[in-house]
């Protein structure tokens, strides 16, 4: 078989699955949906300032000579392929702190290699005419379907499909090439490799920008429900713009203070944007404390994180300091799971006490979760009396149990759930003594 008939064949196969996943309901359903979001103001809008952004940096390229029309297709290829789908995953940089880490891996990496090689040959300009629109519409597609739980499976079909088109395409690409060397090995070729990974370099800042952006609009939104007046909510707004930029850990401290504070003032506003600024210059250089007084809040609220577990930033809420951190699912797999989460309370100044708390929501405790909670007791007693010579299972065994050292209190207690099935919150505390404060 030639290479046209090849190539025809290929689009004729295409048609035919594209044909067959249309008599499902489900998929019909999905594109109708596709198109609803894509026409949507905010949608239309990133992607045309997606396009600016790409089109200034083209120009560029185009000027230094690294850039030609030749480059064209690639980098119609690139948009579909890398530019339409990173916009959609900026969610991912929130979760992941290596986000933009593994992006510049993935583009200098063995994905760039395998682009090059899939754009090395070219099918005939009538046959990409049909090919180009239908992967567009293809991969849009499984990006809507993976969005709904109930469409899931269908987003898996359709990255198989996609998959056989592009294992096809690379084939055919690779085979040509190898075919012709002499053609393949060329300056115009080695812009073809440079073209995809130039143009993910220069889209970064515009995906970082772009998180920003829609952090900022995320975080600001509970905010203008929560003040009454336009005026003191755009005011609210320009100021931490100007006071944050790009920090938004600072940015969610703000937000949550102005909430549980009850700040609607400008004068509180100001106050409230000096004080986030001032807590974080503190944490970064922490003061010591004195024994007598408690723990550093800044180096106790990271005692277990070690272990996994980690907190959030030590601030005043309503009547106390505090950091504490997620309720972290330990054990056996179950309807409810056993739980566990670090708190610490103190001032303004220190750490006054630390509480690990487990909920046993499975009795009997399970191996996996007792060992787990005796890890994170002996780690945080040892981190909080500076003393690794007691035996926790031994303390475990006496519950409750009290031991003192120094001017520190360690206690163990365990309290029944007042429902029947037989769960329980076990609490390991550790103050200072003669701290006075409320049950927490």
């Amino acid at each position: 078989m030639d290479i046209n008939s090849r190539e025809y064949a290929f689009v004729i196969w295409m048609l035919i699955i594209i044909a067959l996943l249309w008599c499902k309901k489900d998929i019909r359903d999905s594109f109708y949906q596709l198109i609803k979001t894509f026409f949507h103001k905010q949608i239309l809008t990133v992607l045309g300032f997606a396009v600016v952004w790409t089109s200034i940096c083209i120009v560029l390229f185009y000027e230094i000579g690294v850039w030609s029309t030749d480059n064209l297709k690639t980098t119609l290829v690139w948009v579909i392929t890398y530019a339409f789908v990173t916009i959609f995953e900026t969610h991912k940089i929130k979760s992941s702190k290596y986000y933009f880490k593994s992006q510049i891996k993935e583009t200098i990496g063995l994905s760039a290699l395998l682009t090059f090689i899939l754009e090395l040959q070219s099918f005939s300009f009538a046959i990409e005419f049909i090919i180009y629109p239908i992967m567009l519409f293809l991969g849009l597609l499984a990006v809507v379907a993976n969005t709904k739980k109930e469409t899931e499976k269908i987003g898996a079909t359709i990255k198989v499909v996609l998959g056989v088109f592009v294992i096809f395409y690379f084939a055919h690409s690779f085979f040509v090439s190898i075919m012709s060397p002499s053609v393949t090995f060329s300056w115009a070729n080695l812009t073809e490799l440079l073209t995809p990974v130039l143009l993910s370099f220069s889209f970064m800042p515009f995906i970082y920008m772009l998180y920003l952006y829609q952090a900022y609009e995320t975080k600001l939104l509970g905010l203008k429900i929560y003040f009454d007046d336009e005026a003191l909510f755009n005011y609210a707004k320009k100021l931490a713009i100007c006071f944050f930029r790009t920090d938004l850990d600072a940015l969610n401290r703000w937000v949550r203070n102005i909430h549980i504070n009850e700040i609607k003032t400008k004068e509180g506003i100001k106050e409230s944007l000096k004080d986030v600024k001032l807590r974080k210059k503190i944490e970064s250089n922490p003061p010591e404390v004195d024994n007598k007084y408690g723990w550093s809040p800044f180096l106790a609220k990271d005692f277990l994180v070690g272990k996994g577990v980690d907190t959030n930033d030590y601030h005043f809420s309503f009547d106390t300091w505090i950091s504490c951190s997620h309720m972290i699912e330990i054990g056996n797999d179950g309807l409810f799971r056993d739980n566990v989460a670090y708190y610490l309370y103190g001032d303004e100044y220190a750490a006054k006490k630390l509480k690990l708390r487990a909920n046993i929501n499975n009795s009997p405790i399970s191996n996996c979760s007792k060992n787990t909670i005796s890890l994170l007791a002996e780690e945080l007693i040892s981190k909080a009396l500076g003393d690794d010579d007691f035996n926790i299972n031994e303390l475990f065994s006496k519950i409750p149990v009290m031991i003192k050292k120094d001017n520190r209190y360690v206690s163990i207690t365990k309290e029944d759930f007042a429902s029947q099935n037989g769960g329980y919150t076990l609490e390991v505390v550790i103050e200072i003594e003669g701290y006075s404060s409320k049950d927490h």
